[in-house]
C-alpha cells in the first residue's frame, strides 16, 4: 500500500510538472481541466499495474535484465520489507487524515445546505438566486446561484451572473468535489 501511494504521488508530481511548464499558460482552460481531471485519474490506475507483469511481453524482456530494473526490484522488495513492519501505524494515520478530509466534505456540504434554506430566493433574469447575508462572494454549487444582498445593486449584476452561469453549465462543481474526494484521500499530498 505505501509502494502505491508513493508511486501514484511520483505520477502526480511529474503530471503537475508537465501541466506546470507547458500547459497552464495556455489559452484554452477547457483542455487544462481535462488535462487536470485526466492525468489524475491516470496516476491512480497506472501504479496498480506492477513491473514483474511487462516481464512477459518480449519488448520488456531486454529491459528487466537491466541494472536499472534490477535495482528499482530490490528498492520494491526492500520497501516491502519495510511496508508490512510499519502498515499498522501508515495505515491509522492515512485514515485519519481521510477521515478528517471527509468530515470536512460533509461539513462544507452541510453549510451549502444550511445557506439554502435560510436564504432570500428571488428571480433575476428568470433565474433563481440564493441571497444570503453571510455570503461574501458570489458561488455556484450545482445549479445553485448564491449572492450576497449588497450585489443586488451592483452594475456589474448581469457580468456576474453570466459568469456564474458559465460554472453552472460548464460542471465546475462535479470537478469540485471530485478535488475535494482527492484532497481528503491524498490529504497528505495538498496544501
Amino acid at each position: 500500500m505505501l509502494f502505491y501511494f508513493i508511486k501514484t504521488i511520483l505520477l502526480l508530481a511529474l503530471f503537475y510538472c508537465l501541466f506546470k511548464f507547458f500547459i497552464q499558460n495556455k489559452s484554452s482552460y477547457g483542455w487544462n481541466r481535462y488535462y487536470l481531471l485526466f492525468t489524475s485519474l491516470i496516476a491512480f490506475i497506472i501504479p496498480l499495474f506492477s513491473l514483474n507483469s511487462l516481464k512477459s511481453y518480449s519488448i520488456f524482456q531486454s529491459i528487466s535484465t537491466s541494472s536499472i530494473m534490477n535495482m528499482v526490484e530490490k528498492w520494491a522488495s526492500s520497501l516491502h520489507l519495510f511496508e508490512t513492519e510499519y502498515a499498522k501505524i501508515i495505515f491509522i494515520l492515512l485514515f485519519m487524515g481521510m477521515l478528517w478530509g471527509i468530515t470536512r466534505i460533509v461539513f462544507g456540504l452541510y453549510i451549502i445546505y444550511q445557506l439554502k434554506k435560510n436564504a432570500i430566493i428571488e428571480e433575476l433574469n428568470s433565474q433563481k438566486v440564493w441571497f444570503h447575508s453571510s455570503i461574501e462572494i458570489p458561488f455556484t454549487f450545482f445549479n445553485l446561484l448564491f449572492l450576497p444582498p449588497s450585489f443586488k445593486q451592483n452594475n456589474n449584476l448581469p457580468m456576474i451572473l453570466a459568469h456564474e452561469n458559465a460554472h453552472i453549465k460548464l460542471n465546475h462543481s462535479y470537478g469540485k468535489i471530485y478535488y475535494s474526494i482527492l484532497q481528503a484521500i491524498f490529504w497528505f499530498n495538498f496544501d
